[in-house]
């Protein structure tokens, strides 16, 4: 990680964080509860598929991205994302490889984004339904989910859009939410302790708009 970190990631980090600023600004709520070091989740809203650049601009460290595999089939933009540590989720699948390959990072000590209301969202000021994975993987590989919002992105790339809009941008850190590891002779059935973690995932994201 280090050769990557230092000549990829710090350059492109300082060169995004100051295009977001010329292009109508950025402001950075919460960078307290910015995850510096440790295996994390980060969870957050989705509007744009310029979501990820604000995360790459305001986290000073390396991330792993949780991206839709339909984007690993658009000629030279899969090079790009993969480059930048994405990897492939199928969408509305039970993908255990990619939870499979989720966990071992996060057990490694690596933070990983995923998004999840598994799709853009059109409401940029509401959440839709969220998928179980998220809350799932934090209770399985004891991380702490750091509940994250964007707002803007989806006037600075607009869905469809071929290139950036000048727009103003902002990205809100919630704290960490350290959900209980689940529980095989517990009362509540495998599925209703996820419901119930995801819920509670869902309020934290919620007070963040």
């Amino acid at each position: 990680m280090g050769l990557y970190e230092h000549v990829v990631f710090k350059p492109l980090h300082l060169t995004i964080r100051c295009i977001l600023q010329i292009m109508g600004g950025l402001k950075v709520t919460g960078s307290e509860n910015i995850p510096l070091e440790g295996g994390a989740i980060l969870a957050c809203n989705h509007v744009s598929l310029s979501d990820p650049l604000l995360l790459l601009a305001t986290v000073p460290r390396p991330l792993y991205y949780m991206a839709a595999s339909e984007l690993f089939e658009i000629p030279y933009f899969n090079k790009l994302i993969s480059f930048l540590r994405a990897f492939p989720v199928q969408r509305g699948h039970n993908d255990s490889k990619a939870l499979r390959k989720c966990f071992k990072l996060l057990k490694a000590g690596e933070a990983v984004v995923m998004y999840p209301e598994g799709r853009l969202n059109d409401d940029p000021n509401s959440l839709g339904p969220l998928m179980p994975g998220v809350a799932t993987l934090g209770m399985r590989a004891q991380v702490p989910i750091y509940p994250i919002v964007h707002f803007g992105t989806d006037k600075f790339f607009p869905r469809r859009a071929k290139w950036i809009h000048y727009a103003f941008k902002e990205i809100r850190f919630g704290p960490p939410l350290m959900l209980p590891p689940l529980q095989k002779n517990s009362e509540m059935s495998i599925k209703e302790q996820t419901e119930a973690a995801s819920e509670l995932l869902r309020k934290a994201l919620l007070a963040l708009y």
